[in-house]
């Protein structure tokens, strides 16, 4: 490890090539995306964030932000720049009395529930603890709190970002209200969000986890099951519905109920699966509301293979029949590495100001390639390419307002449909404002306006 002469005054730590942490420090999750940087910078504070970003202008320096590192689309990493991290920035600060907590930029779902469980309180978080919750919340951010108490980004009362400038903002409903707007949904655009100030929620008494497992003439049956649950399903259900191929390539699904209301009320719910199709495995069970974010947890480690998503929208306000059979006629597309997941888009309204997300209720649909061997990156790509190319043909489909958090492919012409020609418009004319040289263009991009 060695000093650069312009961040002397750095408090944390930079690492180049060579150094003795380098190589695991530039590790992120989609091993597919990781990139060799210059340097990597983890900032002890936003002093440290506003030096890294000076140096990185007057050097001509590529940048990426660091947060969890779990983003899909590779946007930690990358070649020759600089990748600001703030992997130490992982406290916590509970306000009980407030409902409300700060959190550092660095701050992981579980860091932050293991702080606010003993309070009473959690959250809206994805389904797993290791993803960043800075990153999931500024695009979005859906899990089993959503359909109560919405997005991620919808509980955000304030942010700190630095800008491009250095400058250290506070942005919330009262202070730049036109970023705070901007801020839940494309916040990774205008800035690096150094902490953030989250709504908390009461902790659920109990929880219904586990998995139902359907397989052979049944899985067409258990998708109008999962579909009639992820439509009609109370507020207290948070369905994910996951296709795959078995040892002999033929389809199943299994469906996670993600119940966290009473057990009586998730027991009919639950029960209601049953009368589709008889599962070939059902091990539900109740458990604690920690137990059930750690379920899907990848064993906590910032390496999970290479990958490659795609995700889509259909709105429940479409032909759910047809919808259905465009999932179905997805199966005999899949590769032995291939992946689908359902679940459902139907956040809470929310008190306060509307942020740039759209709100349309619909089935959230992600197709993952997930391999190690980059011998084969070539077949992997073009499963997933014939799999796209069949959702968009269809007709059926529009932008997911969780796109940031889990498209490995950037197309400006898919940014531009998600937030919509006004408000994509909005956010063109902020990002001039904020970042006119683009600085901040390793995410899912919004260019600034002419």
């Amino acid at each position: 490890m060695h000093r650069h002469r312009a961040l002397a005054d750095l408090r944390g730590d930079i690492l180049s090539p060579g150094d003795p942490d380098f190589d695991s420090a530039r590790q992120i999750f989609n091993e597919r995306l990781v990139g060799e940087p210059a340097l990597i910078v983890r900032c002890a504070g936003v002093a440290d964030v506003r030096r890294a970003l000076r140096y990185a202008q007057a050097e001509g320096l590529e940048v990426s932000v660091r947060g969890g590192g779990h983003g899909l689309g590779g946007w930690a990493s990358n070649n020759g720049g600089i990748v600001i991290d703030l992997t130490r920035l992982r406290w916590v600060l509970v306000d009980a009395p407030a409902r409300s907590a700060w959190i550092g930029g660095g701050a992981r779902a579980g860091d932050v529930v293991s702080e606010t469980v003993s309070h009473g309180l959690v959250p809206v978080t994805g389904v797993t603890a290791t993803v960043g919750l800075g990153g999931l919340a500024t695009g979005a951010g859906e899990g089993y709190l959503t359909p109560q108490h919405g997005y991620a980004s919808d509980n955000v009362i304030a942010f700190e970002l630095v800008t491009a400038a250095g400058d250290v903002l506070r942005v919330s409903e009262t202070e730049r209200p036109e970023l705070f707007w901007a801020l839940r949904g494309a916040g990774p655009n205008f800035g690096v969000v150094t902490a953030m100030q989250i709504r908390l929620h009461p902790l659920p008494a109990q929880t219904v986890g586990g998995s139902l497992t359907f397989a052979g003439a049944d899985v067409a049956a258990a998708t109008r099951g999962a579909w009639d649950l992820m439509e009609n399903g109370s507020q207290a259900v948070f369905p994910q519905t996951m296709y795959g191929l078995d040892a002999d390539g033929a389809p199943t699904v299994t469906i996670l109920p993600g119940h966290v209301g009473p057990p009586d009320a998730a027991a009919r719910e639950i029960d209601r699966l049953r009368t589709f199709a008889d599962p070939v495995r059902d091990d539900t069970t109740t458990m604690s509301y920690v137990e059930l974010l750690h379920q899907l947890d990848d064993g906590g480690g910032d390496r999970g293979g290479r990958h490659l998503w795609d995700l889509v929208h259909l709105p429940f306000a479409g032909d759910r029949e047809t919808q259905q059979e465009l999932v179905l006629s997805l199966l005999p597309l899949f590769g032995p590495n291939t992946a689908m997941e359902l679940w459902r888009t139907a956040p809470a309204p929310v008190p306060g100001p509307r942020s740039v997300l759209p709100r349309t209720p619909g089935v959230a649909l992600v197709v993952l390639q997930m391999w190690t061997d980059p011998a084969d990156d070539a077949r992997e790509t073009d499963i997933l390419r014939r799999i796209g190319e069949t959702l968009h043909a269809s007709g059926l489909v529009e932008e997911s307002p969780s796109a940031s958090n889990h498209v490995t492919v950037h197309d400006p012409r898919r940014v531009a449909a998600l937030y919509g020609e006004g408000a994509y418009a909005g956010l063109r004319r902020l990002k001039a404002v904020h970042d006119p040289a683009n600085l901040f263009r390793n995410n899912y991009n919004v260019p600034p306006a002419d």
